[in-house]
């Protein structure tokens, strides 16, 4: 009965020391969200205040509020999703060619807000800290300013749903044990809605296309689900 014992145990412990390391070995999968706020940097044509650019934007630097989503599949890849708002105020002075001078008008403000998805490829750097890097696409709604000149409104403000990309990295750093972490956000998003611009008086109405091109830098905390 012992010598039985024996063989079995020399056939099945390689079969149980095989399981115990991969088990060790197999890659964790989890959840997490991650609130997060900071500055948006219109970039190009969007904050450029070039009067001889058709495309021109006049957007200041603004605000940028995001909700995270990621779900860690294996060892490196992942799945992620994020909705986002930005708001750019405008200038308030843009001086108009006007039959030999100028004329001033201001301009409110832009914003959008919208959602992504894609894949995500994750990258251990060590046992507290970790860098996502995030291929994004979805849709957004943008916004167009209000044109007022000398207090008295000229255009009307309009909507527009189109498509986004959306591009970046992040860094998680793990507080202690717990299931919170600090996040940090860098990602570019890109743009490229139709609108339609019509005065307050329904005179005029043209079709005009605005690129919207925007550097997010951002920071906020998370919880691993």
């Amino acid at each position: 009965m012992k010598k039985q014992f024996y063989a079995w145990l020399l056939i099945f412990l390689p079969l149980l020391v095989g399981a115990q390391e991969n088990k060790e070995t197999t890659p964790e999968k989890y959840q997490y969200l991650a609130l997060h706020v900071g500055a948006g940097f219109p970039a190009g044509d969007f904050g450029s205040n070039n009067l001889d650019n058709e495309e021109a934007g006049f957007a200041k630097t603004g605000v940028n509020v995001g909700l995270q989503y990621g779900y860690k599949l294996g060892k490196n890849l992942g799945l992620g999703a994020g909705v986002f708002y930005n708001f750019f105020n405008a200038a308030k002075s843009v001086a108009i060619p006007d039959n030999g001078g100028t004329i001033n008008v201001s301009l409110d403000h832009w914003q959008f807000y919208g959602l992504t998805v894609g894949p995500t490829l994750t990258i251990d750097l060590d046992d507290q800290v970790c860098l996502d890097l995030r291929a994004m696409a979805g849709v957004a709604t943008a916004n167009t300013p209000r044109i007022k000149y000398q207090g008295t409104a000229l255009l009307k403000e309009d909507w527009s749903t189109t498509p986004v990309m959306q591009g970046g990295a992040n860094i998680r750093v793990k507080m202690n044990d717990s299931r919170l972490f600090i996040f940090a956000n860098m990602d570019f998003t890109y743009l490229y809605p139709d609108f339609t611009v019509t005065s307050y008086d329904n005179s005029f109405t043209e079709k005009i296309k605005q690129r919207m091109s925007v550097l997010n830098l951002t920071g906020g905390v998370g919880f691993r689900l």
